[in-house]
């Protein structure tokens, strides 16, 4: 019985710590699968320690159906590991095309832009969340990308289409020129 009262408590600031550390990363980069599955992880915790304090543990026996459920759930819905990642990737990628206003939502495309003027004018912080989102959506999400991240290669009479780099895309340096830093 003194388990059940007092042993879950000293995992209690672990998770405190975890819950923090999660959400600076998770607003700093967006969900990636592995945080999706770090908060499933944290939600889990909190309910297998809540369930140690429920009547002296009566109710710890419930954790794996509890962990089952989340598997589950993570699995089968629509809010599932890999749309997850790639909707709040995706999401981060629009926000900064909005900032700078060079997605056209009515035609789902890139509006025309100067990109040596974006090129002076994006911030290293935007810069990179662009960077980054959109190496998630081309290299490690499974989900296709926008129509207008692709281009079409014509070989032996055959169309093929593929996925463009960075700088194909959005015009600009995947990192700031180190010229422009030093001076």
């Amino acid at each position: 019985k003194f388990f059940y009262k007092f042993g879950a408590i000293p995992f209690i600031p672990l998770i405190i710590i975890q819950i923090y550390a999660y959400f600076i990363r998770v607003n700093a980069y967006g969900f990636t699968g592995y945080r999706y599955s770090s908060l499933l992880f944290i939600i889990f915790s909190i309910i297998t320690i809540a369930l140690t304090f429920i009547k002296n543990g009566k109710f710890s026996r419930y954790a794996i159906p509890v962990l089952t459920f989340i598997v589950l759930f993570d699995s089968l819905t629509p809010w599932n590991l890999i749309n997850m990642a790639h909707k709040s990737q995706f999401n981060r990628m629009m926000k900064v095309l909005n900032k700078y206003e060079l997605y056209d939502s009515a035609s789902d495309s890139l509006k025309p832009y100067d990109p040596a003027q974006l090129e002076k004018t994006i911030l290293d912080e935007d810069r990179d969340a662009l960077r980054s989102s959109y190496r998630y959506l081309s290299w490690t999400s499974s989900m296709p990308l926008p129509e207008w991240a692709m281009k079409s290669e014509n070989e032996n009479g055959k169309t093929y289409k593929s996925k463009m780099m960075f700088e194909e895309v959005f015009g600009i340096k995947a990192t700031p020129d180190e010229e422009a830093i030093v001076s």
